[in-house]
């Protein structure tokens, strides 16, 4: 869809029963313009993670951080206001170092994006 023109793009599903009887869902309308990405920093990170998760409307934000065997390893719930809001996640220092992913879950979606924990030096 990276040559698309339109601002909206619809779909429907057609769905058939083990009887043969076919139905269409309810057709839905997909803005395209919304395409608001949140951002985190550093990358590689050891100590914390910044988020910048710019928003539209007020609202809550559930975050969740993967491992790489699949399990959430921690799970929070934050306020947005609209513009840009930025959190700070310090207790990243606790994570083994390796790759993850964070999921970012507003009323617009989910996004996802993969980052690094880093070895902390010792002193």
């Amino acid at each position: 869809m990276n040559n698309y023109n339109s601002h909206s793009a619809y779909y429907r599903l057609k769905v058939q029963n083990e009887n043969g009887q076919i139905q269409y869902t309810q057709t839905i309308r997909l803005d395209l313009t919304k395409k608001t990405e949140f951002t985190i920093s550093p990358v590689p990170a050891a100590n914390y993670l910044q988020l910048s998760i710019p928003c539209t409307r007020s609202g809550e934000v559930k975050l969740s951080i993967v491992g790489a065997s699949g399990q959430i390893v921690r799970m929070d719930k934050m306020n947005l206001r609209v513009g840009t809001n930025v959190f700070t996640l310090d207790y990243i220092s606790s994570l083994r170092p390796g790759t993850y992913l964070i999921s970012v879950t507003t009323e617009e979606g989910t996004q996802w994006k993969k980052f690094m924990v880093a070895d902390t030096p010792k002193l």
